[in-house]
Order: structure tokens, then sequence, then C-alpha cells
């Protein structure tokens, strides 16, 4: 947007400021891997020769008429940003590691080219993940700082002041910063949810309309889906004040699509897109007017046909006004985010008899796509009767099976409700004592002095695995447990599923005493951002003992750090490491990657006032080796007559003699 805005404007101002570009301008080209994925199937097999043939079908559909020649020699001329979105839209892993794999061949061919290519996490995993020279930036969830800046935004906006007056006392903006900042900060439900700008503008709306924030998620979610179909009321009063020779029709037609009745159309969609098979999320356009069509019927409808041709208007208003729906050019639906999709299948579940609903979930407790709708299911029941919350838990304790995979995902899922439900229903004693035993015998596992062996813990880790960032408080758990493998191979699960402030927050695990836990989190900061990686290595306090081991090695190892970085992780390493061992070690590597004076006059004092013998001897060994002057042989032969200890006096000898053989 930032491009074409410098470009419409003649402005290239605007995305050096924004964006750091300097001219000339790269040309944006906005790409959608769900169109994408859909040219690729009525076009042929995915090769480059048909990737360019559709940057130059999009460029003519948006009114750009070009050849597939033109396009091959714009994209040759390295001119372009070419904006692929939505990887994680295509269907199927394997047809999202297919476009993967053709996006790979894109930037090796013409590589002169910008790329920016998006994908939501959950989507990102596997054969999916770009190779090569693609770099992973994640979008970071709102902090704290950047929740209050929004925020200020926003009500600036609605009360039409500036975002530097918003904040003044008395005034009705600054009341309204003020109490939603506050219900969102001290609530643990809702501060969770307020990450990104959709939701918390949908937050901001809620708040706006109702004057409170609900504290319960599934109310939370309530009210937002209540929000957006009130905006679709809203551009309908809109329509209706502009067109008021239409005034009967749309009269009739507020009344088949009155608000609850149209959430129930929504939940039915929900519901339908979540039980088609594989990890689709998305429904044709003749699915879901198959599955309206009856309730246009029961609406009035003469005929079958008129019932689907109302079902088919019913689509294309909705994606319009009330924004939940989106489509791929008509032909396809899905939700604009899955949450609203998840709580809409959940409360759609809900309504139905519970016999049924249990048979619709059976097949489907450990899958991962589900969790979410089957957590938020517990906490639409517990809002409405402890009863049946109480059974509903219950019927999930019965049906967790025998081996440890089967069940930890069950009894994550329990474990989610009961926290979701805590102070809105209480469960009878007898299930509450069924759900402790089942808790201690599985997520209990990761607990220090539970006994549990190595191998059901890994079990049980694996099983967890499977379900994602859905189960992610219970991996972290996971992090903490007495068994190093464990500890690992939690880490290594939890990658893909935490932000950058989230995988950067993991800081018990500086604390680990095994090396192999510490040197999978140093290699997965390394990899999400070198920088910032490098400058919480050198801010570690001493107290962190237990991992300077494994830092050590990866430093003695690693050979892609930055100039800078480097020197200061080296130096760190050699003045905060209370290990001699280890600090001999951290003068080697330092003293091999950066043989400057800076080094060399670290390591002569180090050579003399050093507390440990070892650390002493290194250093002397190392001023030889990389500074075999005059200087360095008189600190020799001091040290070989005047330190206390054997070893660097020995050393100091061995080096004299070496280096100096005639003297």
């Amino acid at each position: 947007m930032l491009l074409a805005r410098s470009f419409l404007a003649a402005n290239p101002g605007i995305a050096l400021e924004k964006l750091c570009l300097c001219e000339p301008l790269p040309i944006p080209i906005f790409l959608s891997c769900w169109d994408l994925a859909d040219f690729l199937k009525h076009q042929g097999p995915a090769r480059l020769s048909t990737l360019v043939e559709f940057v130059a079908n999009r460029l003519s559909t948006y009114e750009f008429p070009m050849s597939t020649e033109d396009a091959e020699t714009l994209l040759a001329s390295g001119s372009c940003c070419l904006l692929f979105d939505g990887l994680d839209e295509v269907p199927t892993d394997a047809g999202r590691a297919a476009v993967s794999r053709l996006l790979e061949d894109c930037l090796e061919r013409y590589g002169d080219n910008r790329f920016v290519v998006t994908s939501r996490i959950r989507a990102y995993t596997g054969d999916t993940i770009l190779k090569g020279q693609f770099t992973r930036c994640d979008i970071q969830p709102f902090d704290i700082n950047d929740r209050a800046e929004f925020i200020r935004n926003w009500i600036a906006l609605l009360f039409r002041v500036s975002p530097a007056d918003v904040e003044t006392d008395g005034s009705d903006a600054s009341r309204e910063y003020k109490g939603l900042t506050q219900g969102i900060e001290t609530s643990d439900r809702i501060r969770p949810l307020a990450v990104n700008p959709l939701l918390l503008t949908v937050i901001a709306i809620v708040h706006w309309n109702r004057r409170r924030l609900p504290e319960q998620r599934v109310e939370l979610y309530e009210e937002c889906v209540d929000v957006l179909l009130g905006q679709r009321k809203e551009a309908e009063h809109i329509q209706l004040s502009r067109k008021v020779s239409d005034l009967d029709a749309l009269r009739e037609e507020q009344a088949h699509e009155e608000r609850a009745w149209v959430r129930k159309r929504f939940a039915e969609i929900a519901l339908h897109i979540l039980c088609l098979e594989g990890d689709r999320d998305e429904a044709s356009k003749a699915e879901l007017i198959k599955l309206l069509t009856p309730r246009f019927i029961d609406q009035g409808a003469a005929s079958e046909e008129q019932a689907s041709a109302r079902a088919a208007i019913f689509l294309d208003r909705q994606e319009l006004r009330s924004g939940l729906l989106v489509s791929r050019r008509a032909q396809s639906y899905r939700f604009v985010h899955l949450t609203f999709q998840e709580y809409l299948a959940a409360w759609q579940l809900s309504n139905m008899d519970f016999d049924n609903v249990t048979e619709i979930i059976q097949a489907r407790l450990r899958t991962a796509k589900w969790f979410e709708t089957l957590q938020l299911l517990g906490g639409q029941w517990g809002k409405e009767s402890d009863e049946k919350a109480d059974r509903y838990i219950a019927w999930l304790l019965n049906q967790r099976g025998t081996t440890i995979g089967e069940q930890a995902p069950v009894v994550a899922l329990c474990a989610n409700i009961v926290k979701d439900i805590s102070g809105v229903a209480e469960l009878r004693p007898p299930t509450r004592a069924t759900f402790t035993q089942a808790v201690e015998a599985t997520l209990d596992a990761f607990r220090r002095g539970s006994g549990v062996p190595a191998k059901t813990q890994i079990e049980i880790l694996d099983a967890l695995g499977q379900l994602g960032s859905a189960v992610k408080s219970h991996l972290i758990d996971a992090t903490k447990a007495s068994i190093y493998p464990v500890r690992r191979r939690a880490i290594e699960m939890l990658l893909p599923h935490l932000s950058d402030d989230e995988l950067f927050g993991l800081e018990h695990v500086w604390e680990d005493v095994s090396k192999e836990p510490v040197r999978a989190y140093l290699t997965a900061l390394m990899e999400r951002n070198r920088q910032r990686a490098s400058r919480v290595v050198v801010q570690l306090p001493p107290s962190s003992l237990p991992c300077y081991h494994a830092l050590v090695e990866w430093y003695r190892q690693t050979s892609d750090l930055e100039a800078a970085d480097s020197r200061a992780i080296g130096e760190h390493l050699v003045t905060c490491l209370t290990s001699g061992w280890h600090r001999s070690r951290a003068i080697h590597a330092l003293a091999a990657k950066w043989p400057d004076e800076t080094t060399r006059a670290l390591l002569a004092q180090r050579a003399v006032q050093d507390d440990n013998e070892y650390t002493r001897s290194a250093a002397l060994q190392a001023l030889a080796a990389k500074w075999p002057d005059e200087s360095t042989r008189a600190l020799l032969a001091q040290r070989a007559v005047q330190d206390d200890s054997v070893h660097p006096r020995l050393a100091a000898l061995e080096a004299l003699a070496e280096k100096w053989p005639d003297e």
C-alpha cells in the first residue's frame, strides 16, 4: 500500500520514511497464493512458466493488460516487488509445498526483484517452509506499548482529535481510552486475544458499544460476532436512506436476514467447514448453497430454485456486509479469521442435542483443527450451566483411552476447559477427582520429581505436539521437565508456535544444567533473530552459569555472527564465566576469531590477574600463539618465574622454549 501511495502521489519520500526504500522504487504486484493454486489447478503443472503466465493474468485482471512475454521481461528487469499473499490459504499440505517450491524457483530465476510471502504460522510447517534465500520474519503480537498506540490512534479517529490529545484529562476520548485499556490489560482472558489489529479493532468496538469487556472468551467472541453483524445492519440503514424506491424489497430482506437468523446460518457454515476432511478451511459456493437452501425454503421461498438463488445472494451480500466471510472469486468461502469459525462452530454444537454432539466429535477429539472449537464448546456450556459443563468434562474423561498417546490430548483439552470456566462453572466432586487423577497421570508427568519414566514423558510430549499452539502452555511446562531429552524435544516442538517475544521470553532455559536444551534454544534464537539473540547472550548474568558450557561450545563453532556481536559475546564469555576451564576455552576462541590489540590487552590482563590458574595458562598460550613478539616474550618470562601456580609457569616455559629456543 505504501509503495502504491508513493507511486500514485509521485512522492518517494513515503516509501523512504516508512519502508526505508530508496529510489528507484520497485513496482508492487499483489498476488494471491489462493488464486495461484487455483490457476495451477486449471492451467497445468507447477512450472515457472506457468507462474509467469499467472502474473500476466493477474495484471490483466487489475486492468494492466500484459502478455506472458511482457511479464517475463518485467520480472527479468528486477524492478518489481512481488507480494505473494496467503500461502496458508493454499488447500492441502501437498499444495502448499508445491507452491513453496515454485516460489523458490521464481526467486532463483528472478532474484533481482523483491519478494514477500505471507502465511499464518499454523500452516507454515514441514515442506511448506520456504528454503534458500527466504528469511522468516514473524509479525509480532502486540505488546502493551503496541496496544496503547493502536488504541490511541483508534480513539483519535473515533473522537476526531489528534492522538496527542486523546489522554487529555476529563475528555470523552480520555475516558474511553482509559476504560478500554484497563479492560484489556487487567484481564488475563482478554489480553492474550488483543494481539493483532483485527481482533483489537473488534474488541475496541465491543467496548464502545457495550461500555465494558466480558471476561470469558466465549462471551467476548459472541459480542465480537454481534458487532460484525451489527455493522452489516448499519450498512443496510445507509443503503435504505439512499434507495427509497427499494424500501419494500429491502425490508423483506431484513426480515429474512434478521441478526439471530444470520448468526445461525454462519454457525452452520462454520461447523460444515470444520467437518470437512483433511485440513481444508474453505467450502465451495455450491456446497454452501446446498447447505443453506432448506433454510430459505423455511423462510418462504416458492421453489428450491428460488431458495438456491436466495442462498447465493445471501452469501454475496454477507461477504460485503458482515465481513465474516471472504470468497475466492465467488467460487469458495472461508472465514476472515479462524477464531470466528471456531467459535461459531462451537456455538452451533452447543445448541444441539448432547448425544448428537458426541457422535460428531468422538472421532475428532485428538484432531488439531478441532481442539479450539472443542475447548470453546466447554466454555459455552459452562456459561449456560454447571450441569452441561460437568457432563461434557465427564464424557471427555471417559473417552481418554488407554494409551498415553490417546490420553494426553484429551486431558489437555479438559485442562484448558477447566481453566476457561474457572469462576464461571463448577464440576461435581466425582468429575473433579477423575480430572485431577487424569492430570497427574499425564500433564503432571513433566513436573520435577514426578517419577514418570523418560519414555512415557516423550510419548506424552509427542501426543501433545500434534496439537501445536493449542497446547502451548503445556509444551512450555515440558521445557521445565526433569529429563533433558524431554526439555530439548519440547523446545523443538514449540518453535513454530511461538512469536519472537514468546521465544525470547523462555528465560528459564538458560538455567538448564544440560547442554542439549540450551544448544537447541540458542540455535532457535539465532535462526529467528540473530542480532537480538546476540544481545541476549551478552546480557546474560553470571548467575546463569549452567548454560555457559553450551554457549562456549557454540561460540567456538559458529562463524556467521556479525563482527560486533562476535567480539562482544567472546569478551562477555571471557569475563563472566566462573569456570576456569570454560573461560580457558572461551579465551582460545576469542583469540582465534579476533587476534587484534583489544583482545591482546584483555588476554594480557587475564594472564596476570585471573584467579584461575588454567585461565592464566590459556591466556599465556593464546598470547604466544597470536602475538609472538618481544612484549609477549617479556610477559612469558615474568610469569614463568612469578606465577604462584605450576600450570601457568609450565605454560610460559613451554611457550618460551617453542617460540624463542635460542634464548
